[in-house]
C-alpha cells in the first residue's frame, strides 16, 4: 500500500509527452536501510477487457537501488521506456499494469556492504519462468496509448511486509505532483539499431530513430545527440560512424519538451556484439590505485551482476578499453588521474567478468561518464588534411582521416580549428615546436596531416593541442597501356600522399580526377588522442 498521506493535496494531471514508463518510491519510515536493490524483468499493461500488452522488457533484468531514487528534494524516477508500444496504441482503457520481479530484494543497513537476498513472499505469483509477478491497479483507469500520460509505479518501502525471513512488496501507481523533468530522472541504457540517422542534420548535432533490441517490442523512438555528448566506438577504435543500420547504445534520459531521449552517450557496437549479455556496473568511484589496477563502485545500477554488495571491486583486465569524461581514449595513468579528481556528478561505467562469490568485476572496458548539458565544455579528436592554414587557425573538411567522440561533419562540410597562446604544438616525433612552424607544415597537405584535441561548439574547434602527423598514403591503381600490341600493366608511382581525396573510416571519395586511386591502410593510431 503506497502512502498517500503526503500526497494528499496532490491529483493527478496529463502532461504534454508520450506517455513514460518508471520508478519512484516513498520513503516514509524506511530509513533503516541505505540500499534497497530489485531487479524488474518486464512491465505490461491490462486492458478493461482483461488484455495483456507488454510495454517493456529485459530478460537479464534491470537491477535498480531503490533507495537512490528519492533525494533531499523528494522523489527520482528511473526511466524503463517509452510508449505507445504496438498493441498499446489506439483508444483503450488500461485498468491494471502487471510488474515482473526478481525472486529476491537485497536490503542492506547503514554500514553494511553486503548481505544475502531476502525472498520475495510465495504469496506473490509467479510467471511461466518462475518470477515473481505483482499485479498494480490503475487509479484512474484511461488511455495510456494517447501520447499524453505518464504512468509512474511506486515502490512503497515503508509498506513492505517481512515475515518468516520473506519480504512482500508494495506497488502502487504515483499520483499526481512527481516532476519528470530530466534532472530528476536516472538516466537508463536504451541498445538497438539506427535509422533515419542523416534526417536530423549533417553535423555533429544528430536527432536519429532507434528500434530497441528489447523493451518496447520493436517499437522506434527518437534520440537527440547533441555535440557535448560523446559519440565513440564501443570497442576502442577511432572513426564512429552513425549510419542505418549500426547497433548503438545510448545512456539518456526522457526530455518531455521534444519527446525524446535525450542522449548523454551514444557508443557504436561491433558487428555481432550483444551489451545484455555482459556484465556491468554504473556508480560512484573511489579507491583507485593505479598500480594495482583496482577502483571502487559504489553500486547505483548494473546489469548481470547480483545485487549482493553495496560497493563492487573493479580490475582492469588485460588490454581494456578506458575512456574519458568527454569519450576519448586514455592510458591507464591518465584514467586514474582523472579517477582521483572526479567531481560531483561524475561516476564510472564499467563491463566485464563477474564474480559474485567476491563481487569482483574485471572489466574489459571502462568509461567516466557524468551529466552532459549544451554548456558542458568537452573535447574531440580528429585527424585531418588543412584546407586552409593562416597564422593563428586553419579549417579542416570531411572526409576526415580519422576522428573520436563526436560524429564528423558530413562530407564536404568544413570546420575551423582555431587556436591560443595555451595551445600546445608538436611535431610528428612528438617534439614540441612553434606554432608558426606547425601552421607551415600543415600548408603541405601531401606530406603532413593536423591531429587536433579541443573542444567543439557551433561548427569550430578551439584547439588545445596540435600535432604533424604523416599524410596518409594513397595506392595508384595501375593502368593499362599498349605496347606492340600487347596490353601491359605500368604506374608511374605506386604510392602518392596527401591530396583532397583522402577519407577515413567511412568516409566518402571526393576528389575530383582521381577515380583510379583507392585507399591503403592508414596509419596505426597513437595510443592516446
Amino acid at each position: 500500500m503506497t502512502d498517500y498521506i503526503a500526497q494528499k493535496s496532490k491529483t493527478a494531471g496529463a502532461t504534454e509527452k508520450p506517455a513514460t514508463l518508471a520508478r519512484t518510491e516513498n520513503t516514509t519510515g524506511a530509513t533503516e536501510y541505505a540500499h534497497v536493490f530489485v531487479t524488474v524483468h518486464k512491465v505490461e499493461l491490462v486492458s478493461a477487457d482483461d488484455q495483456a500488452f507488454p510495454v517493456w522488457a529485459n530478460d537479464a533484468g534491470r537491477v535498480v537501488d531503490l533507495a537512490t531514487l528519492r533525494d533531499a528534494t523528494g522523489e527520482r524516477l528511473a526511466l524503463l521506456g517509452g510508449i505507445p508500444a504496438p498493441g498499446v496504441t489506439g483508444k483503450k482503457t488500461y485498468k491494471r499494469a502487471r510488474i515482473t520481479l526478481g525472486n529476491s530484494i537485497t536490503f542492506l543497513k547503514r554500514g553494511e556492504t553486503s548481505g544475502k537476498p531476502t525472498p520475495i513472499d510465495d504469496a506473490v505469483g509467479r510467471d511461466d519462468e518462475g518470477r515473481r509477478v505483482l499485479t498494480v491497479l490503475i487509479d484512474r483507469p484511461r488511455d495510456l496509448g494517447n501520447g499524453k500520460e505518464d504512468l509512474i509505479l511506486a515502490f512503497d518501502r515503508s509498506a513492505f511486509v517481512f515475515a518468516d525471513g520473506r519480504v512482500t512488496p508494495s506497488v502502487r501507481e504515483a499520483r499526481g505532483g512527481i516532476s519528470t523533468d530530466p534532472a530528476r530522472q536516472e538516466s537508463a541504457m536504451f541498445v538497438g539499431t539506427v535509422s533515419e540517422a542523416t534526417a536530423g542534420g549533417d553535423g555533429p548535432e544528430r536527432v536519429f530513430a532507434l528500434t530497441p533490441d528489447a523493451g518496447a517490442r520493436g517499437e522506434n523512438f527518437l534520440v537527440w545527440l547533441r555535440s557535448s555528448a560523446p559519440f565513440y566506438r564501443a570497442d576502442g577504435k577511432p572513426s564512429p560512424a552513425l549510419t542505418d543500420g549500426a547497433r548503438v547504445a545510448v545512456r539518456g534520459r526522457l526530455q518531455p519538451s521534444t519527446k525524446r531521449i535525450l542522449a548523454e552517450s551514444v557508443a557504436v557496437l561491433a558487428e555481432g556484439e550483444k551489451p545484455g549479455d555482459i556484465a556491468s556496473v554504473t556508480g560512484t568511484a573511489s579507491n583507485a590505485n593505479s598500480e594495482g589496477g583496482t577502483f571502487t563502485v559504489a553500486v547505483k545500477d548494473t546489469l548481470r551482476v547480483d545485487p549482493a554488495y553495496a560497493e563492487i571491486t573493479v580490475t582492469l583486465g588485460e588490454g581494456a578499453v578506458l575512456r574519458s569524461v568527454s569519450g576519448l581514449p586514455v592510458t591507464r595513468d591518465e584514467f586514474f588521474t582523472a579517477l582521483k579528481k572526479a567531481g560531483a556528478g561524475e561516476y564510472a561505467e564499467a563491463e566485464g567478468e563477474y564474480e559474485p562469490t567476491t563481487g569482483v568485476l574485471t572489466a574489459s572496458r571502462v568509461r567516466l561518464a557524468g551529466t552532459q548539458d549544451d554548456k558542458t565544455p568537452r573535447e574531440t579528436s580528429l585527424t585531418a588534411l588543412a584546407k586552409t592554414v593562416t597564422e593563428k587557425s586553419l579549417t579542416v573538411t570531411a572526409p576526415l582521416v580519422e576522428w573520436d567522440g563526436i560524429v564528423p561533419p558530413a562530407a564536404g562540410k568544413a570546420w575551423t580549428v582555431n587556436t591560443s597562446v595555451a595551445t600546445i604544438c608538436r611535431d610528428k616525433d612528438g617534439k614540441s615546436i612553434t606554432l608558426a612552424d606547425l601552421m607551415t607544415a600543415a600548408k603541405d597537405p601531401d606530406n603532413y596531416a593536423v591531429h587536433v584535441v579541443g573542444t567543439y561548439s557551433g561548427g569550430a574547434i578551439s584547439a588545445t593541442r596540435l600535432e604533424l602527423r604523416p599524410a596518409p598514403e594513397k595506392e595508384v591503381v595501375a593502368k593499362k597501356t599498349v605496347r606492340g600490341g600487347k596490353d601491359s600493366a605500368k604506374s608511374d608511382a605506386d604510392m602518392v600522399k596527401g591530396g583532397d581525396g583522402v577519407k577515413g573510416s567511412g568516409g566518402v571519395e571526393t576528389s575530383e580526377g582521381k577515380t583510379d586511386a583507392k585507399e591503403a591502410p592508414k596509419p596505426e593510431p597513437s595510443e592516446a588522442p
